[in-house]
């Protein structure tokens, strides 16, 4: 009979699949609290990708997403004390339009979280 090995696995390996694997829970994760200075936003949607975009606010920077595609999540931390304004838009094919306007306290944060289809998007904030 043969003996049995065992094979070590690089840690560089071990921490790629650790990575991997939070990153495929990461994108299940839909509606849930706005976490204090923080803006975070995905897309549950069936037909669309989403875009944010924080314009600048006063003497702070703007920020923006990349398109977002159904089962991605983004999400990016912000100075306290001020309120940011957010603009959500989806795009489908060479459509595109704005589906939320709303401005959010940073101490509060808020979590978006879109879905439904390019005709009739949903869009929920907490």
């Amino acid at each position: 009979m043969g003996q049995l090995t065992r094979k070590k696995w690089p840690a560089r390996i071990l921490a790629s699949a650790m990575v991997v694997g939070a990153a495929a829970i990461l994108p299940t994760a839909s509606a849930q609290a706005g976490t204090p200075g923080a803006f975070t936003m995905c897309n549950n949607g069936t037909d669309f990708t989403v875009h944010a975009l924080l314009p600048p606010t006063g003497n702070r920077q703007g920020w923006g997403s990349r398109n977002l595609t159904r089962g991605e999540c983004v999400g990016v931390a912000l100075l306290k004390g001020y309120n940011q304004r957010a603009i959500i838009t989806i795009r489908s094919g060479t459509n595109r339009k704005e589906v939320r306007n709303f401005t959010f306290p940073t101490s509060s944060g808020v979590h978006v979280n879109v879905r439904g289809t390019y005709v009739y998007p949903i869009v929920a904030r907490s």
